[in-house]
């Protein structure tokens, strides 16, 4: 997975964009900001990512377990 930054507003919704440089976001910011004064526009950076992988694994057997 590839890094990347969102733009968070405590007073309005949460997150959707994701931009794949910080400058890219840094400009979205500075729009943001100018688009709402007084209101404050965070920038999040993506760190870690937790996945887990849980395959199924099928087996042949020639006996019926029963």
């Amino acid at each position: 997975m590839e890094k990347f930054w969102m733009i968070l507003n405590k007073n309005g919704s949460r997150p959707t964009v994701e931009h794949n440089s910080l400058k890219s976001a840094e400009k979205e910011a500075e729009r943001l900001a100018g688009l709402n004064p007084g209101q404050q526009f965070i920038i999040l950076e993506s760190l870690k990512y937790c996945e887990i992988k849980n395959p199924i694994i099928w087996n042949d057997t020639d006996e019926i377990p029963f």
